[in-house]
C-alpha cells in the first residue's frame, strides 16, 4: 500500500510529528520532480534505457510524445515477458528484426530483453543455454554487461546465480563458467591477484564443489578448511593462492550456501571429478 493512499485525516496526523520545514522541502522536491516527468525528452531517454535504441520493429508513433510510446512500449514488453518466461527457447520480435539486419543490433535487442528485471532466472539460464552460433555470441556479450569491479569471485558467482539459473546440461554450465571466468579476470586484472583465466576458472569450480560438499546431505565427510587449501592449491599458474582468501570463500560458502537448484547428485560427481582432473593438470 502507498503511504499517500492513507486517509488524509491519517496523514495530517503523520505529518504533525514532522518538522514544517522538511515537510516543505519535501513538497517543493515532490513539485520540480513532477514537473521534470512532463520533460518530452526525458521519456525518450528513459524509453532509450529500458527498451534500448534498437527496439522491435522501431514504430514509435511520432505523433505520441514520447510518454504515451513509453507506456505503449511497456505493455508491449510485459507481455512478451509474460510470453518468454512460459515458453523460454525465443525472444518474442527477435526473428523480426533478425531480417536484414546486423548481428550487432539483433544481439543488442536480445540482451536488452533479458536484462529486464521481469525475466525469470530460470528462464534466462535457459535460453542461453542453447548451443547454436547465435546464442554463443550472445552469451559472451551477455556476460559482458555483468559489473564484477572490485568484487571477490565469490561474490562475483553469488551476483552472477542471482541472473542465471545454471544449466543441466555439463558442456553448457563449463561454457557459462568460462564466460564467468573471462568477464571476472577482465574486470580485475589490475588487482594483480590472479595470473589467468584459468586460476579464476578453476577456483570458481572448486567453489561449486565445496558448495556441493558442505550442503549435500549425501556427502557424509565434509572437507575440512585444510583440505579445501590443499585442494586449490597452485591453481593459480603454478602458485597458490593467499590463505585468506580461501578461508574466506570456506567460511562464507559454509553459512551461506550458493542457489544452484538444477545441480543433481550425479552431475555434480561427474562435475567434480572434471574439476579434479583440471587441478592435476595445471599443477603439472
Amino acid at each position: 500500500m502507498n503511504v499517500l493512499d492513507l486517509p488524509k485525516e491519517v496523514l495530517v496526523q503523520v505529518a504533525s510529528f514532522i518538522n514544517l520545514n522538511e515537510i516543505c522541502k519535501v513538497s517543493r522536491t515532490c513539485h520540480a520532480l513532477n514537473d521534470v516527468t512532463s520533460f518530452d525528452s526525458l521519456w525518450r531517454k528513459v524509453y532509450d534505457l529500458d527498451f534500448g535504441r534498437y527496439s522491435r520493429g522501431d514504430n514509435n508513433d511520432r505523433s505520441q510524445s514520447w510518454k504515451d510510446n513509453y507506456r505503449v512500449k511497456r505493455l508491449e514488453r510485459n507481455n512478451d515477458i509474460k510470453a518468454f518466461n512460459a515458453n523460454p527457447t525465443f525472444i518474442p520480435g527477435l526473428q523480426e528484426i533478425s531480417q536484414g539486419e546486423t548481428q550487432y543490433r539483433v544481439e543488442r535487442y536480445a540482451i536488452n530483453f533479458l536484462q529486464d528485471s521481469g525475466i525469470t532466472r530460470v528462464s534466462r539460464g535457459v535460453y542461453l543455454s542453447f548451443a547454436d552460433k547465435r546464442t554463443l555470441g550472445l552469451l559472451d556479450a551477455y556476460f559482458e554487461t555483468l559489473n564484477f569491479h572490485g568484487l571477490s569471485v565469490l561474490e562475483s558467482l553469488m551476483k552472477m546465480l542471482l541472473y542465471i539459473q545454471f544449466p543441466s546440461h555439463f558442456s553448457v554450465i563449463t561454457r557459462f563458467m568460462l564466460c564467468f571466468a573471462q568477464r571476472y579476470f577482465n574486470c580485475n586484472s589490475d588487482a594483480g591477484i590472479f595470473k589467468n583465466t584459468d586460476a579464476v576458472y578453476v577456483l570458481a569450480f572448486g567453489i561449486i564443489m565445496l558448495n556441493t560438499d558442505m550442503h549435500n546431505s549425501a556427502v557424509k565427510n565434509k572437507m575440512t578448511l585444510n583440505q579445501y587449501i590443499m585442494n586449490s592449491s597452485g591453481i593459480n599458474d603454478g602458485e597458490n593462492l593467499p590463505d585468506k582468501m580461501l578461508s574466506d570463500i570456506y567460511n562464507n560458502i559454509k553459512e551461506n550456501p550458493l542457489v544452484l537448484n538444477r545441480l543433481t547428485p550425479s552431475y555434480e560427481s561427474s562435475l567434480w571429478s572434471w574439476v579434479s582432473d583440471w587441478i592435476s593438470k595445471l599443477r603439472v
